[in-house]
């Protein structure tokens, strides 16, 4: 009955924000009769349950290499975020914890409306954008292409309260560009450049590499025909004056350099200023082209689809140190960390496939860590029990799910 009238609402009211009560049940397994983290995975679980019955949208995908199963993600995109969060009741049944919650689900459109996208500011570097044809930048001047598109787009991204950006374009990630980088694996993840990506201490890493810069070809032979060039020097609107800009974007993880999102874009735009003249990337002069004006707006675009994948993904952080029960990690309250918040533990290590190839994996400790002690740029937590009874230590991560 409950989930008819949150689907009736969701039906009248469309994409609108509306507040619906709803309670859900949460259960979870105590393990070393930690029922700290126990009550916590239970009202997580609980909070799950009260989103998917206001209405949500899960995906999956896999992939098979060799027969062998490489990729199994199921990502469940919430739409609505919870609030006035209240525990009715909590009792133990055995070997597990169960908790009942109240809570009001306020319905929106997408994942960037979880609490886990809004809750915490997530970290971003903008590597480089190297050229795939260099010698297509020589008309116009715009050789600082590479350097000034991660510029341009890591101030845009910044622009973003939620997110903060830092510009490396010093940083190379695709040095063999016929290959779209010889560094990365099969399935689209980094590997012998992790330990860059780990002094960059970011979550996500964006790169990318300019494909295209090449004025229009209409393929056609006008030699011979006078009267067919003279036409296309005046044809200021025709597609002779036409310049192509074609980039492909990568994301990726910056703990485990495991590619989240990949996509080439495409725009053109009339370019008529003199094939002597340079203009540079992103100047006013540059700007003041009908081509310049097509490639703003294609950045803007950029920024916002990057936006939209980056917080349809989990806040984590680096562990910088362990002692005792106590764990300090590298994010603080400029990143919206507070004091109560609660941390899902994981172990990283290394797993090397058929083809001898490593990939950093991940493994869910089921451990918790309560934040206690905040600063500006680092916090710290105590956990149910010593990080060296779980192999918990420096690089591994925390994450808010």
């Amino acid at each position: 009955m409950l989930r008819l009238l949150a689907t009736l609402l969701l039906c009248t009211l469309g994409f609108a924000a509306q507040a619906l009560t709803v309670e859900a049940e949460g259960r979870a397994l105590i393990y070393n009769r930690d029922l700290d983290s126990a009550r916590q995975h239970a009202i997580n679980q609980a909070a799950q349950q009260a989103l998917l019955q206001a209405g949500a949208y899960v995906s999956s995908r896999q992939r098979v290499q060799d027969g062998i199963l490489m990729t199994d993600h199921l990502q469940v995109q919430m739409q609505g975020r919870l609030d006035r969060v209240r525990v009715l009741s909590e009792s133990v049944e055995g070997d597990q914890l169960r908790v009942l919650i109240r809570a009001e689900v306020v319905t929106e459109e997408t994942c960037a409306a979880s609490f886990a996208g809004r809750r915490f500011r997530k970290s971003a570097a903008v590597a480089g954008f190297p050229l795939a044809e260099p010698q297509q930048a020589s008309l116009g001047g715009l050789q600082q292409i590479s350097s000034g598109l991660s510029a341009e787009l890591s101030r845009r991204i910044a622009a973003r309260d939620h997110l903060r950006t830092l510009n490396a374009a010093h940083l190379n990630l695709h040095p063999q560009l016929d290959s779209t980088g010889s560094r990365q694996g099969a399935g689209g993840e980094l590997s012998d450049v992790l330990p860059a990506l780990r002094d960059l201490d970011v979550q996500f890493v964006l790169s990318g590499v300019v494909r295209d810069l090449s004025l229009y070809q209409p393929g056609r032979d006008n030699e011979g025909n006078v009267l067919r060039v003279w036409h296309d020097q005046l044809d200021y609107r025709g597609s002779e004056h036409l310049r192509n800009f074609a980039v492909e974007l990568f994301i990726h993880d910056g703990f485990t350099g495991a590619l989240l999102f990949n996509r080439s874009y495409r725009v053109g735009g009339r370019w008529l200023t003199d094939h002597h003249q340079r203009t540079g990337f992103m100047t006013p002069a540059f700007l003041g082209t009908d081509y310049g004006q097509q490639v703003q707006a294609l950045l803007e675009t950029l920024a916002n689809e990057v936006d939209e994948a980056i917080q349809c993904e989990p806040f984590s952080t680096r562990i910088l140190s362990t002692e005792g029960n106590r764990v300090t990690f590298n994010t603080g309250s400029v990143t919206g960390v507070r004091p109560g918040d609660s941390l899902r533990v994981y172990r990283r290590s290394t797993l090397f496939d058929q083809h001898n190839r490593p990939h950093t994996r991940l493994e869910d400790t089921r451990a918790t860590l309560v934040v206690n002690e905040v600063h500006p740029l680092f916090a710290s937590g105590n956990l149910g029990q010593p990080a060296a009874e779980l192999n918990i230590q420096q690089d591994d991560i925390l994450m808010a799910r």
